[in-house]
Parts: C-alpha cells; structure tokens; sequence
C-alpha cells in the first residue's frame, strides 16, 4: 500500500511539474502591454493595474454601467481565448469585442448574467490587434474592476487553429450506460456549461455526454487521422468532473506519453483549457483520469484538441493561378510520399470555399517534384479565390494560401494607392454610382481572416477606409458589399 502511494505522489509531482512547465507554452500577449479606459474610479487604479500580471492591482472605472477598458496588443494575433480575473466589482453583463484599428469594433463574445470572478472566454478563430471587454451592466453598485486582463494568441500567419478532435473515432476504457457514447465528446456541442455542471441547448434539454463507470482509472481517447500540431486541450465536463488526470499522446495508440497533468481540479471547475508544450505532434489523445471527484465515474460534453494542420509528409512547393482567355488556370508543384488527394476550391467572397475540382494520385513520386494543374472554364464575374486543400491517405488536411484573380466585374472598383506603402493610412475606393447605398467595407488577409471592416453611410461613391499603416505587410483582399447589390472586389499589397 506505501508502495502504491509513493508511485500515485512521484506520478503527481511529475505531472504537476510538467502542467507548470506547460503554463508556458501559451503566452498572455496582454502583460504589459497598453491599456486605454473610458474611465478610472481614481489615480489608484489605472488602466494599466489590469495588465501588468500582478494579482494585487487592478483596473477600477467610476460607478456607471457602460464602461470599457482595451489593450493595443502592439500587432495582430491570432487569439485563442480572454481571461478576465474581477474584483468584488464584476461584469454582469458584458462583452468581448476586436479590432484593427480601436476605431471600428466587432463583438465576438457576449457574457449575460455572469456570476464567475474568474473568466474564461474562447476567442479562437479570430485576429486582431486590439481586444476590448465592453461593460454593458454592473454586478455590484460599485464600477468595473479587474485584476487582470489576459489575451491568448499567437501572431498572425496562414495557419488557423482549429479544434482537431472534431466528429473524429474516439475509444474510451469503459461506458456507465450505452447511452453515454464516447462519440458525445467530439460532436461540437455542449461547451455552454453552467456553474451547476450542466449543458443545455435551446430547449432546455441536456446535450449528449460520455460517461464512464464508477471507478479510477478511467480514459477517452481520439485519433485526429493524422498527425497534427496541438497547441491546446479544452475540457467540458458535466458534474462528474476528474480531480486528478492527465493528457497523453501517442503516435501508435500503444506508447503514451504524458504532456500536461491537472492535480486537485475544483469539484465545480467544469471546463479546463491546458495548455501543452510547444512542437507536440500526435495522432492520438487522451485523458487519463487518476482520481475522481464524485462517486460518479468520469463524464465529458466535450472533448476538443486545438492545434493547427501543419504535419504531413507532402511537400508542396509552388501554388499560382493565372488566367488564359476566360479560364482561371491553377497550378502547383508538390512532391508525393504516398496515395495523395488535392481538392481544388474556389470562392467569391474569400471566406466560404466549394470543391470544383480534384486530383487523386495512386502512389507517391519518392520525393519527385511533379507539376500538376487545373482549368477552371467557368469563373464568375468579379474576384475569383482558389485555394486547394490537399491530404495523404490516412493524414490531416491542409490548405495552400489563397490566390485571386479578377474576371470583368471586379474592374468596376477603384482603389487608390496600390500598392500601399507603410506611411499610407488612407485608402480610397471609388465605385460606380450604380452600386452606391449603405455599403460595408471588409479587408481581408490571405488566410481568410477579416482584419477590418468599415460601414459607410448610403449616398457615398468615394469611401475612405483609415487605419491601412497598421496593416502587416502582404497580399489583401478588399471586398464592397452592397446593401442592394452584389459584392465587387479587389486585390491589394502592402509593402
């Protein structure tokens, strides 16, 4: 029995270490950075008290509803997740918006009825230079106040993080019942836990959850498909939640090996979101539950594995569409290991892509570059963007950096300068009469991400977007939409 004690304290320390170490592997961007206020309740709680990573000072505006505070992270970021740490002052109701400019602001997150002093708000799928918390409504009589005001991310590039667990085969050590499926946990839903541990949709009926017997040890596990870059681990768990557990990975299913460890999880902390090391590769993950924190057995809504499409053996090493007549030609060059598969997408708004195309190769080419191309016949008026995805037998999927080409719409649209070099901080569209009314503007960067959107008021044909020399340098897309007519784009670079 001692025996088994000293393995439980050793194996616990080791992974309490490890989850430490882990800590910092994703960077709260925020620390010390700049932070502006719509007020201070005094000179003793400056904006900055919010951001400076110490637990003892803190933000306070004056005692009014409708109070902000927003952080110039210095550039964009892709980001991840806010925390926000209160004081007894809390948000009840409020908001977590972005921007590019801290002129023209988006809402990616609304929080209503808070009740938390410690919040934790995913924000992943977004990028921007400037995050905001936009208090609407007050929790006390008091002000806003906060100890600090994290943002998670990492600088902007071409690779999204997305949640790689997603609708993928899961294996499990055991199920309470045949309706707590493991399945439940990599559907997508059920991450809108409540401070009781439960998850409801719409209609007030509880979302699906896996759910294992009543004892220790108990495990899930998901294969990705492939191996995959992860950057994060995110826990939903119903009341049944663990105390003790690790995060495992394994390229084979059969040698594990533990990157982050959680010891003495609060009974009522129903979402964990951990962190591992920097470069973990793996096809397969799992929580490996120690000790329990009921005397139910382990139970997850959700189960999601953030990371980013970068590990496959294909070696892309060219992509370029070009036009010939009426047709948009796709070319690209790549080198094979084994059975191959490219899809060749196509889009007119930049975001939302659909297949028109694709090339199945049998057998890899032993690390021979071959050359490879698609006519599309059929491209609309207007900006066309193609991209292509492309995977391995059994690997993940990727996707190249998007391409434009215009085809007679698109010239319709004026945009002066172009290039834009750094000292330019405002760009002018001219367009025709025609399409003139309540417009909206949106810039978007290669990899598909808004990076700003400016609304103009009906009646303007010349419209003046500001905030361009904050832009990183690169390839963009400016995109008008209409209230009354089709969208019209154009491409631009930014030196």
């Amino acid at each position: 029995m001692m025996k088994k004690h000293l393995q439980f304290v050793l194996a616990a320390l080791l992974t309490f270490i490890c989850f430490t170490n882990n800590l910092l592997a994703q960077t709260n961007v925020a620390l010390n950075q700049t932070a502006i206020a719509s007020s201070i309740e005094s000179s003793a709680y400056p904006a900055s008290g919010a951001i400076d990573g110490n637990g003892s000072t803190r933000w306070s505006s004056t005692f009014n509803n409708n109070q902000w505070i927003y952080i110039d992270l210095g550039e964009a970021y892709n980001l991840t997740e806010v925390r926000l740490t209160w004081e007894t002052a809390r948000g009840l109701d409020f908001d977590i918006d972005i921007s590019n400019d801290a002129i023209t602001w988006i809402t990616v997150q609304s929080i209503r009825g808070n009740s938390d002093f410690n919040n934790v708000i995913d924000v992943s799928g977004y990028a921007a230079r400037y995050v905001r918390m936009n208090g609407l409504v007050r929790a006390t009589q008091y002000g806003f106040s906060l100890f600090e005001f994290e943002v998670y991310g990492v600088p902007v590039d071409d690779t999204p993080i997305v949640n790689l667990a997603l609708n993928k085969s899961s294996s499990v050590s055991s199920l309470e019942n045949a309706t707590m499926l493991s399945a439940y946990a990599f559907d997508g839903l059920g991450t809108n836990v409540g401070a009781g541990g439960k998850a409801y949709d719409g209609s007030s009926v509880e979302y699906g959850r896996w759910a294992s017997e009543y004892s220790d040890p108990q495990w899930i596990s998901v294969d990705l498909g492939g191996v995959y870059e992860i950057r994060e681990i995110r826990l939903f768990w119903e009341v049944a939640n663990g105390m003790n557990f690790n995060i495992e990975v394994s390229d084979d299913n059969v040698n594990w090996t533990s990157v982050a460890g959680i010891i003495n999880n609060s009974a009522n902390q129903y979402i964990n979101h951990i962190p591992v090391p920097i470069g973990t590769t793996a096809q397969y993950v799992r929580m490996y539950g120690i000790t329990r924190n009921t005397g139910y057995g382990y139970s997850l809504y959700e189960f999601q594995v953030m990371g980013v499409n970068s590990i496959l053996p294909i070696n892309l090493v060219s992509f370029s569409v070009s036009k010939k007549e009426n047709s948009a030609v796709i070319s690209w060059d790549a080198a094979l290991d084994k059975e191959s598969k490219f899809e060749i997408q196509r889009s007119n708004d930049g975001i939302s892509f659909s297949t028109i195309g694709s090339k199945h190769e049998l057998t890899g080419s032993n690390g021979i570059v071959n050359h490879y191309s698609f006519v599309d016949q059929s491209p609309v008026n207007g900006i066309n963007y193609y991209r292509i995805a492309y995977s391995e037998a059994n690997g993940g999927r990727l996707f190249t950096r998007i391409e434009a080409i215009s085809f007679g719409a698109s010239s319709r649209l004026k945009v002066y300068p172009n290039p834009v070099t750094r000292d330019v901080n405002l760009l002018r569209i001219e367009i025709p009469d025609q399409i003139a009314g309540k417009t909206q503007v949106r810039i978007i960067n290669m990899a598909g991400v808004v990076v700003k959107q400016q609304q103009f008021a009906e009646g303007n044909t010349i419209l003046l977007v500001e905030g361009i020399s904050k832009l990183v340098k690169g390839q963009y897309i400016v995109q008008v939409l209409p209230e009354k007519s089709a969208p019209v784009s154009k491409m631009i670079i930014v030196r």
